[in-house]
């Protein structure tokens, strides 16, 4: 990846108005995949003199700093008391601890990449994302609505104390997974699938069924099966559709009997 031009914007309606106004202007660290790649970017925007690189707790949520590792996000005390395994299990594949040293947060967030393991575990939990420009969004709404041209501050996690499962099939360790899925059980539950291999979506209907009738092991052989005729599947070079099919239905049971 070859940059024309390096900036190091020192507020973020500096880095903004860059974003904004020139052509070809990507975030630095928005996403550690374009370090892979032999694009020639117009200009580089480093965030690094905004002190995003992060993680802390108050009373009510976590807060995560766009910058922050994954590494750290897989790794962190306080998000390990208040989410359990959920990163731990979701990030530890992801290519090597190397990569997870320099990918971020936010640049996993805004790629909305349908491998992302990231998002999987992000979207059942109670996520607000905060961006420079257009303030609040729940992480839920910035998925289905696509990318803004904006800059990711922070991620908010609320605390409401949930029992959380990943489950998730690869070919081999640090590969791209064919599928994931996680799943959160506070009052309500939420199942979540990604690697379809489009990115990350709720199967609203197995939440549904499964909140209103209970997760007995009728019912979570039911949601599954919801599941995997509810969300569109498709063929990738990891796996056919009906693969995919057949294997949701497997980690759906799995996720669901963890939190039962």
């Amino acid at each position: 990846m070859k940059f024309e031009k390096y900036v190091k914007p020192q507020s973020f309606d500096e880095a903004f108005n860059i974003l904004k106004e020139e052509k070809g202007a990507r975030i630095m660290g928005g996403t550690t995949f374009l370090r892979l790649s032999k694009k020639s970017i117009n200009i580089g925007i480093d965030l690094s003199d905004l002190d995003i690189d992060y993680l802390k707790e108050t009373d009510e949520s976590v807060l995560i700093g766009a910058y922050t590792s994954l590494r750290e996000l897989e790794t962190n005390k306080i998000i390990k008391n208040n989410f359990g395994d959920l990163f731990t299990k979701s990030l530890g594949n992801i290519i090597g601890v190397q990569f997870r040293n320099i990918a971020t947060i936010g640049g996993s967030v805004y790629g909305r990449f349908g491998f992302s393991d990231v998002i999987s575990a992000l979207s059942v939990l109670d996520c607000v994302i905060h961006f420079s420009n257009h303030g609040k969004m729940k992480l839920d709404d910035f998925i289905l609505e696509g990318k803004h041209k904006d800059i990711i501050k922070e991620i908010e996690i609320k605390k409401n104390n949930p029992k959380t499962s990943y489950q998730m099939l690869r070919k081999s360790d640090a590969d791209f997974p064919t599928l994931t899925v996680a799943v959160s059980k506070t009052d309500k539950v939420k199942i979540v699938v990604g690697s379809r291999p489009n990115v990350a979506i709720h199967s609203l209907k197995a939440e549904e069924f499964i909140n209103e009738n209970g997760i007995t092991d009728e019912n979570i052989h039911k949601a599954a099966e919801i599941t995997s005729t509810e969300l569109d599947f498709g063929d990738d070079i990891r796996s056919s559709k009906e693969y995919k099919l057949e294997v949701v239905k497997v980690l759906v049971r799995r996720a669901l009997m963890e939190v039962k």
